[in-house]
């Protein structure tokens, strides 16, 4: 990879990274997945447990923030917090695209609301497309995505 794709590819600080983790198969994660959750100030998982143990076998340490049904209020600021401190964070499901039915939902509107200018990275492929429709405004519950 050249110096000027590097540059273009860096994990920016005060960004929120939606990635999607394999469903089943960890081969079928991403380089650029792999690379943002490698390069990330913190990660915010569904479920510490699961996502610790696909860090561990990616070989990844970055540290880990419970994120889910049942603490996303308090956790949501927090990690707004930590992101308009210029932290950058990457927030994961148990498997699949965060924020399209769980709990990242909220984290992405909040992080919209707080910081009106904040970044977003969204997935690969049509992770990109969900995500899109989401951040419109939750079109994707009307469209059944």
């Amino acid at each position: 990879m050249s110096e000027t794709e590097r540059e273009k590819n860096a994990v920016a600080g005060g960004t929120l990274y939606l990635v999607a983790t394999p469903i089943g198969n960890l081969s079928d994660i991403s380089e650029r997945a792999v690379k943002v959750l490698s390069e990330a100030g913190f990660v915010a998982a569904e479920d510490t447990r699961n996502s610790g143990l696909l860090l561990s076998r990616l070989g990844i340490r970055r540290p880990l923030v419970a994120y889910h049904e049942h603490n996303r209020a308090a956790a949501g600021k927090a990690i707004v917090e930590r992101l308009k401190n210029g932290e950058s964070c990457a927030l994961v499901t148990d498997a699949g695209t965060p924020a399209i039915s769980d709990p990242g939902e909220d984290l992405v509107r909040v992080h919209h609301e707080r910081l009106h200018d904040g970044a977003f990275l969204l997935g690969d492929g049509l992770q990109r497309v969900q995500h899109g429709f989401h951040l419109a405004g939750g079109v994707e519950e009307r469209l059944d995505l």
